[in-house]
């Protein structure tokens, strides 16, 4: 399981509509803006109770827990993201540094936040490009000479995990898969950086010498997991937007000049426990927590597998779905190639979980830390993001 670390925010000072900056530390107006496809109270509930057995602590807390006891409320229509299009070119404009990362395509994400139009591929590659951070999945649409291209406009391309360690020049390209980044659970740390980690990045290379910037962090899969019901890939994708909440929070109780704002889109699919007995939820946790690979996973790493693969996948003690009680039958249809092993692998663990997607939609929610928005959040940021950096 991945770590997880809860920091608790320090009390904020909110002025309305603005940022409050005390005399002892008048740095400069830096965003954050965290936007999560498909995150919705339900799945806060869920994900909250999963990081409290996986991490066999009843009392613990989350990051958006203390967001929203500290911050401030704010709406958000269903359409917010397409009205978001263009805002980082409008920080860009007003002096901003600028960033983005996402979990999806690149050439398919950033128009919806820079204007882009016609060759979006060549756009993020050439000398004029509007931003400072980019990172994300969709490599193969870049081009195979993109590392020359950035290098030539006096840039850095990062193209996989081992390259986050190079020394930065310029703006930063981080395309680190050829379609979108994997589901946390699933990814493999020597190949591809996650979103926690290009945050992480992109924060401290965006914040270097107390720069004014503004940075877009863009979630889909958890979107993407409710969408598959895929409730393995859910609740560890939840751990790492928690993360990277947590860590954008610490980072503004040293610096009272950071503002973060997180917008949860809701979803039409939402997570509901289909039993009310806390020991049952409670197991289907602990087995949630011993699984180490999304339902699409299992299916990758299964599929042509022959019997000892299959074995080691089940091992008690080291494999990735511990004690997998699949028959005879199964195992050798798999081995044969007539059964797919993700179907095989979600028959035996969805009526474990005890998880259905059929709960209430939920409609999008917001909330802001550092700044108020009255009108709305789009509305807010639309008009501070105006105004020029200093």
């Amino acid at each position: 399981m991945k770590p997880f670390i809860f920091r608790t925010l320090a009390a904020t000072s909110l002025v309305a509509g603005t940022l409050f900056a005390s005399p002892a530390h008048a740095a400069a107006k830096q965003y954050v803006v965290v936007v999560a496809e498909g995150l919705s109270p339900q799945v806060l509930d869920l994900g909250k109770a999963y990081l409290r057995k996986s991490n066999d602590d009843a009392e613990e807390s989350t990051s958006f827990d203390a967001l929203m006891a500290s911050g401030k409320s704010a709406t958000a229509g269903d359409d917010a993201i397409s009205q978001l299009k263009g805002i980082l070119e409008t920080a860009e404009n007003s002096g901003y540094k600028t960033g983005l990362i996402t979990t999806g395509d690149l050439t398919a994400v950033a128009p919806l936040f820079y204007s882009l139009d016609g060759d979006v591929a060549g756009a993020l590659t050439s000398a004029g490009a509007k931003y400072d951070f980019l990172a994300g999945g969709g490599r193969a649409k870049l081009g195979a000479d993109v590392a020359t291209k950035l290098k030539a406009a006096g840039g850095t391309y990062l193209m996989n995990e081992e390259a986050l360690d190079a020394d930065i020049k310029g703006r930063v390209l981080a395309a680190q898969s050829d379609e979108d980044l994997d589901f946390a659970i699933d990814r493999d740390p020597e190949e591809q950086a996650g979103l926690s980690e290009l945050s992480t990045l992109a924060m401290d290379t965006l914040g270097a010498d107390d720069a004014p910037f503004v940075l877009v962090i863009h979630d889909t899969l958890i979107k993407k997991a409710l969408d598959t019901k895929d409730s393995p890939a859910l609740v560890e994708q939840f751990r790492e937007l928690n993360s990277i909440v947590a860590d954008a929070t610490a980072r503004r109780d040293d610096n009272p000049n950071l503002s973060l704002a997180v917008l949860m889109t809701g979803s039409a699919a939402t997570p509901r426990f289909t039993t009310t007995s806390e020991s049952e939820q409670q197991n289907a946790l602990f087995i949630l927590s011993n699984s180490s690979l999304s339902f699409a996973g299992a299916g990758r790493a299964l599929k042509g597998a022959d019997a000892e693969t299959i074995a080691a996948f089940a091992d008690p003690t080291d494999g990735q779905y511990k004690g997998w009680k699949a028959g005879a039958d199964v195992r050798e249809r798999i081995t044969a190639g007539t059964l797919d092993p993700e179907i095989a692998v979600r028959s035996s663990y969805e009526p474990a979980f005890k998880l259905e997607y059929s709960g209430p939609a939920s409609t999008p929610l917001a909330y802001t830390l550092g700044f108020t928005a009255p009108d709305g959040l789009v509305a807010a940021l639309k008009a501070a993001l105006a105004m020029p950096a200093k």
